[in-house]
């Protein structure tokens, strides 16, 4: 029986505290029944969930105690759903398979593709890398011969290399406008700043090599130079002094010498920022004594990036000339790189968006080799058009027109496994992804291609458990997980009696807790202009019914259907509340600018705190009578339960915990 919603997250709640039952060296904390609790076990778990390591150290006595009794409380319960024989129902091993089989195929693919990539994608962020390269341009959807054409361009200059600067042939060949200036100079740039095929040709070059085989990209066909490659040093915080040439350079010589007389101040003690004020020509810039911000080595001349790459904080470059002028520079900080864990998440979007779409598919490929994927020739090519082509498998009779002499035959074969084109259809009948294709030859190829690609991950998920030992550390957990849940229902919640009676006796020993606040009702006329506002303010105060008016009127979403009736809200719930609770009842308030528009107001009716109804509150009353009754149930269970397995705990070994350095908790 498959988990409903609610059912799986509650197991999936639950399995945050779940507590591997066998025990290790170290300490022992106590016995729970037939297991043991060693300090290390409690360690682990007490750190993972509960931020780490040097946070877990700072926990107090009590928190720790607060933790144990959780996981104390767990294993009770686990033990005793085993004692029901629950790990033996049919349908929790049921949807323990289903689980199993969905689990491991987004662990591998989080282990084998994902994650790997996540690294390398982190490695590359912290090296930069200066490559030039040379564009042989040609459009993604040009035509085979023009593709070949420009292919053979790209040879053919790719065998000028060895004799020739690459500059040089960027200048005359390269379809890149900037190479006229540049000669094909990209400066540096780290992981992630270029197309992916760029960026893999690129930074598996060395020091000095090229690319042998040009690089396709969307833009063309690359051939790649690696300049140099260094460790990345982060940001580099920046302030410049510019001293800039007048349009026409008329005045070189006299910038020259003003840079010259501006370094040998700052060299005699001028503070840079006082100097930036001073003598700066960049507006912008100047009365923040020069600060221009934060910048990564891709943002500067490859030039200027091998300059600052060695300079220390707080010390000033030579004079840098630009076509602007000179630029002399602060470095005033340096903001070193991430850690994998702070950028993460940025890593995962950016994997996801340009990179996990193609090596999923590089990926399956491969599994295909490595599970031999086979099919029959001849149903390969019978199949796709044997289907009435104007139905879909959720259509009767959709499958009649295959001959019954196939339904036996193997369609295709995944290592010693084989799928019959009965199972295949079979398959595509119990699936809801393929339930509206019509099922045209193309259609029927595409689900072809995806049933048997799943078979063949299918096959790769089963030796999941034998290469990832936390694969049956997470298994065991969900299975702890979902047999805790299942005998908490039988042992708190099903033994929960709910009546009238008892929901009104509860209500009467706790009337305080069900009240309502001060509360208003209204209805508004919302629209964004003032001068409507007025005009409608008015004819409502002349007479006109204002429900009405807000049916016609307002353009807040979904309140024209309501006639702008807000219903019973707290005062405080917003500002139009809190001054309709200044207004009489029946009064109509004049514009009210809110939430970039313009209110009008009747007060419908006021209603001061006071306690709840059994009538209203009935619900609220029903849960918090149930939560009251598990929590007094459980208490007796637990009790119940220590006394038939028995625990016995040290707790003031707790007070050793985290004593150990992170790095050898590791």
């Amino acid at each position: 029986m498959p988990m409903t919603k609610t059912n799986s997250a509650i197991a999936g709640l639950l399995g945050a505290i779940m507590f591997v039952g066998c025990a290790s060296t170290g300490d022992i904390l106590g016995t729970i029944g037939r297991e043991t609790i060693t300090l290390k076990e409690f360690e682990d778990k007490y750190a993972k969930y509960n931020g780490g390591w040097e946070q877990s150290a700072k926990s107090t006595q009590n928190e720790r105690e607060q933790f144990l009794d959780l996981l104390v409380r767990f294993r009770l319960k686990v033990q005793e759903a085993r004692a029901h024989g629950l790990d033996r129902d049919s349908s929790v091993a049921e949807e323990l398979t289903s689980y199993r089989h969905s689990i491991a195929i987004n662990y591998l693919l989080e282990k084998e593709l994902v994650e790997p990539n996540l690294r390398r994608a982190y490695e590359r962020l912290n090296e930069e890398i200066r490559a030039s390269h040379i564009l042989i341009r040609v459009d993604e959807m040009s035509s085979p011969g023009d593709t070949l054409d420009a292919y053979e361009r790209a040879i053919h200059v790719r065998d000028l290399i060895a004799t020739a600067p690459f500059d040089s042939l960027a200048r005359v060949f390269s379809d890149d406008p900037s190479a006229d200036v540049n000669g094909g100079d990209l400066g540096y740039f780290a992981g992630g700043r270029m197309v992916p095929s760029f960026e893999d040709a690129a930074f598996a070059l060395s020091t000095g090599e090229y690319t042998q085989e040009p690089v396709r990209t969307r833009f063309g066909y690359h051939l790649i130079k690696l300049m140099n490659r260094r460790p990345s040093k982060g940001a580099t915080q920046l302030s410049h002094i510019l001293v800039r040439y007048a349009e026409d350079r008329s005045d070189t010589l006299a910038v020259r010498d003003s840079v010259a007389r501006i370094m040998a101040q700052l060299e005699e003690g001028l503070d840079f920022a006082e100097a930036a004020r001073l003598y700066s020509s960049d507006d912008g810039s100047k009365e923040r004594g020069g600060a221009i911000g934060e910048f990564t080595n891709d943002r500067l001349p490859a030039a200027l990036a091998d300059i600052l790459y060695d300079i220390p904080g707080g010390a000033v470059t030579p004079p840098y000339e630009t076509p602007y002028g000179f630029h002399i520079l602060k470095v005033t900080g340096r903001r070193p790189a991430q850690s994998f864990q702070e950028v993460e998440r940025d890593l995962r979007d950016g994997y996801q968006k340009n990179r996990y779409s193609s090596d999923y598919d590089r990926y399956v490929n491969d599994l295909k080799k490595q599970y031999l994927l086979r099919f029959d020739p001849v149903l390969l090519r019978s199949l796709p058009t044997a289907f009435d082509s104007s139905k879909t498998s959720s259509r009767a009779g959709w499958r009649d027109t295959i001959p019954s002499s196939w339904l036996g035959r193997t369609l295709y074969s995944v290592g010693t496994k084989s799928v019959t084109v009965d199972q295949f259809l079979d398959r595509v009948e119990q699936s809801d992804e393929f339930k509206e294709y019509v099922l045209t030859p193309t259609a029927v190829e595409l689900i072809l291609e995806r049933i048997s690609t799943s078979s063949v991950i299918d096959t790769h998920a089963e030796s999941a458990a034998a290469r990832f030992p936390e694969f049956n550390r997470i298994m065991s957990e969900y299975e702890d997980g979902v047999l805790l849940y299942r005998i908490e229902q039988d042992e708190v919640w099903q033994k929960i009696t709910v009546s009238d009676s008892l929901l009104r006796q509860y209500y009467e020993e706790h009337q305080n807790d069900f009240r309502w606040s001060d509360r208003v009702k209204i209805e508004e006329i919302f629209v964004f202009t003032k001068e409507l506002a007025d005009s409608l303010a008015q004819q409502a105060r002349k007479g006109e019914n204002f429900g009405e008016l807000a049916a016609l009127a307002t353009v807040r979403p979904e309140y024209s259907s309501k006639k702008g009736a807000w219903g019973w809200q707290p005062v405080t719930a917003n500002a139009l509340m809190e001054i309709a609770n200044t207004m009489p009842v029946d009064s109509i308030s004049e514009p009210i600018a809110f939430e970039n528009g313009w209110s009008i107001i009747n007060v419908v009716g006021k209603d001061p705190a006071r306690v709840k109804t059994f009538e209203e509150a009935q619900s609220e009353v029903a849960g918090a009578y149930q939560e009251a009754s598990a929590r007094k149930r459980e208490e007796e269970w637990i009790t119940q339960l220590i006394k038939t397995h028995g625990v016995s705990l040290r707790k003031d070994i707790l007070t050793k915990a985290f004593t150990r350095k992170a790095n050898e908790a590791r």
